[in-house]
């Protein structure tokens, strides 16, 4: 049976509510100074352990189950203990995360934590329980009454146990849009014998892939140490030079793409976020002029001296001084200077590079197929996965022996129809290892292999670009990591398909299109397409 609950702890009141999924029963437990329910929790806890029961909560492995293992391996515990308790819990989540996790094979309760399921322990995606709420249309959101290590009068302590059921009520709510996602992780446990409960999607795929790798060889994602335990295999670099990672292949016409790719080959990076953003108009060399670059200034207190000038120019080659007459009279003095992220524009249309993928798009505008016109969409299959398949690219500790296996897992995918769980583990395979590639504790590291895929990922997007728009008439309209769409004259069409497929076989990789029968561009980031079919 699985039971969702929820935990709330106070200087002076500890409870617990908790209820079965199917309705049937449902407990509030307290431990304070005006009632103890140690002995009857204790029991009840007792019996969902013998029953190998599952405990179902929001953020439960990280706080709320550490709580209540406390109280199950302190017998006689009161509610001021474990509010301290709870309170180091709280502290060392920042510090030490994994400082007070009790994994499933040793917890009494098996737990199944929502908020890691959904990724919601990742900073750039945490989401709290009151917002899923939100989201969720709930009709009524409520937020904890107190605040926390207050001390509570027993009028309050009826309110925080309302407030404790309710949050149960909307974990549960939560709880079943997750089924489908709990369900599909019981089928891989089951299959492949390992415990994929608490994982969100990339973990899933990834530790897929460490399986396989290990399989094939052994060792090479981790090495066992001596006195037990492992250690995590890693390519760590000092510096990256772009120039060492770009595919032979790659060539332009066009000046405004041969720029970027000059810039790129010139570039010896130490670090993967951030380098092709707030680049100064010098630093851009011949790129400038092609790029769109925002200006700054940067008011002079007064008139610059010539070694504030001097100054200035050292670094801001490119600036220059501009003087504004005041109505005072007076005249203010402003350093001007232009930057820019790593783009170019290209007969009117922006192309935006980054160290994870390239974007662009045409703002404000529907488009529409008509008999003059169609709205085309070509997306790369398994984008980056394939770039590093086909072009034998891997993290230097794996050895090419990792292409092959790649490939071993695009290919398996190809087996099961999509919707099945092996395709989903496959394709999370696919592309959670790619990303993974950049996580530093991760036994696919090596920034180097990143920016391979990422950097020839966006340069050849652009290859297709350029043979794209030869065509008279095309026209791009929106670029994004691994594909992109452009409207064209219905009687260059096939032209159109032509360059694709050429495309297709210059790179070794595989284009997937189809047909908008309207296409509806607020920016890259929010857009509506109707397929024809």
């Amino acid at each position: 049976m699985d039971w969702v609950f929820d935990a709330e702890t106070f200087p002076n009141i500890f409870t617990l509510a908790i209820g079965s999924v199917d309705k049937r029963e449902a407990y509030v437990f307290e431990i304070s100074d005006r009632r103890d329910d140690s002995k009857s929790m204790r029991k009840f806890l007792g019996r969902l352990h013998r029953n190998n029961d599952r405990m179902i909560g929001f953020n439960n492995i990280g706080f709320d189950w550490p709580v209540l293992n406390f109280f199950l391996r302190n017998r006689g515990c009161s509610s001021w203990e474990i509010y301290d308790f709870a309170m180091e819990v709280l502290k060392t989540s920042d510090t030490d995360k994994f400082k007070y996790v009790i994994p499933n094979h040793k917890a009494l309760i098996y737990q199944i934590d929502l908020y890691r399921i959904h990724h919601f322990d990742n900073k750039a995606r945490a989401t709290s329980l009151k917002m899923l709420e939100f989201n969720m249309r709930s009709p009524n959101i409520e937020d904890l009454p107190f605040a926390p290590g207050t001390k509570l009068t027993h009028a309050e302590k009826d309110t925080l146990v309302t407030y404790n059921k309710h949050d149960v009520k909307e974990t549960f709510a939560f709880y079943r849009e997750t089924l489908d996602a709990i369900r599909f992780r019981e089928e891989l446990s089951k299959k492949y014998k390992r415990d994929f409960i608490n994982h969100n999607d990339t973990k899933i795929g990834k530790d897929y892939f460490v399986m396989e790798l290990e399989k094939a060889m052994p060792g090479s994602c981790y090495r066992q140490l001596p006195g037990g335990g492992r250690k995590i295999n890693q390519t760590k670099r000092e510096y990256i030079d772009l120039d060492d990672v770009i595919f032979p292949y790659v060539r332009f016409e066009r000046p405004e793409f041969q720029e970027v790719l000059n810039w790129i080959r010139r570039q010896r990076i130490t670090e993967t976020k951030g380098v092709f953003t707030n680049i100064p108009e010098h630093e851009l060399g011949e790129l400038a002029q092609y790029a769109n670059l925002l200006t700054k200034k940067k008011k002079f207190k007064g008139e610059p001296t010539q070694e504030e000038l001097d100054e200035f120019y050292r670094e801001h080659p490119k600036g220059w001084v501009e003087e504004k007459l005041l109505k005072s009279g007076k005249t203010s003095y402003y350093a001007m200077w232009r930057v820019g992220s790593l783009n170019t524009v290209v007969d009117g249309f922006q192309y935006d590079f980054g160290t994870g993928g390239i974007h662009g798009a045409v703002t404000n505008t529907i488009l529409e197929t008509d008999d003059d016109y169609v709205v085309e969409t070509w997306d790369v299959s398994s984008y980056y996965p394939n770039l590093a398949i086909v072009n034998r690219v891997y993290p230097e500790h794996l050895g090419e022996k990792f292409c092959d296996i790649y490939r071993d897992v695009y290919l398996e995918r190809k087996k099961y129809p999509k919707g099945t769980p092996e395709n989903a583990v496959m394709k999370l395979a696919l592309n959670g290892t790619y990303g993974a590639s950049n996580d530093k504790f991760s036994p696919f590291f090596d920034p180097k292999f990143t920016m391979a895929i990422t950097i020839n990922g966006q340069l050849s997007l652009c290859m297709l670009a350029e043979k794209l728009i030869e065509i008279d008439g095309l026209r791009i309209v929106m670029v994004n990591t691994d594909g992109l769409e452009f409207v064209v004259p219905r009687e260059s069409q096939e032209k159109a398909h032509q360059v694709c497929h050429e495309w297709e076989e210059l790179t070794g990789l595989e284009l997937e299109g189809g047909v908008y029968k309207k296409l509806c561009i607020r920016d890259v980031n929010n857009y509506l397409g109707i397929l024809e079919e």
